[in-house]
């Protein structure tokens, strides 16, 4: 009797995959997050009752990510701004909303709440990232209200513009 190996068809690597789950409560969120945290391939986000679950992230996104934090900081050293890169950390209001930006920094000194995250968008998911990052709390702590800019590569271009300093403007990166 011979046994054949059967080859196994090619498969396409997929950039992203995105679940939603509409009716979490926070509660609901925080039990799925503690279940998948050293899980690196998956990132949640959470707002209002919405949760998102993306995976995994893709090199079309990790290249995107990469160039615009080069782009940014190289801007920022040319014109003697002082900033923190903070990478991508849980920015969260409890209760309400959750979520890792791909990056985010904070200019003059380091802040509990960054100054601005960034967001690259290559599978658009339900969660608006401009929304998210709204609702703060303890950013009032801070004297903002909110996370003061949100640069999001789906729907905005970012512009530094050196007497107005980072402005968003809709367009298509």
């Amino acid at each position: 009797m011979t046994t054949q190996l059967l080859e196994k068809p090619a498969i396409q690597p997929v950039d992203s995959n995105i679940l939603t789950l509409n009716g979490i409560t926070w509660e609901q969120f925080q039990g799925i997050a503690a279940q998948l945290e050293n899980n690196r391939n998956v990132r949640l986000t959470y707002l209002g009752g919405v949760l998102e679950i993306m995976s995994p992230i893709g090199p079309e996104h990790e290249d995107i990510k990469r160039t615009l934090n080069l782009l940014i900081e190289a801007y920022m050293r040319e014109k003697g701004i002082q900033f923190y890169a903070l990478g991508g950390f849980t920015i969260s209001e409890p209760g309400y909303a959750s979520g890792i930006p791909d990056d985010a920094y904070s200019f003059g000194s380091r802040k509990q709440v960054p100054d601005i995250v960034l967001e690259v968008i290559v599978t658009s998911g339900t969660i608006d990232k401009r929304e998210l990052y709204k609702p703060i709390a303890h950013c009032a702590a801070e004297g903002a209200r909110s996370v003061p800019a949100v640069a999001s590569t789906g729907s905005l271009v970012l512009e530094i513009r050196p007497t107005q300093g980072l402005l968003f403007e809709r367009g298509r990166v």
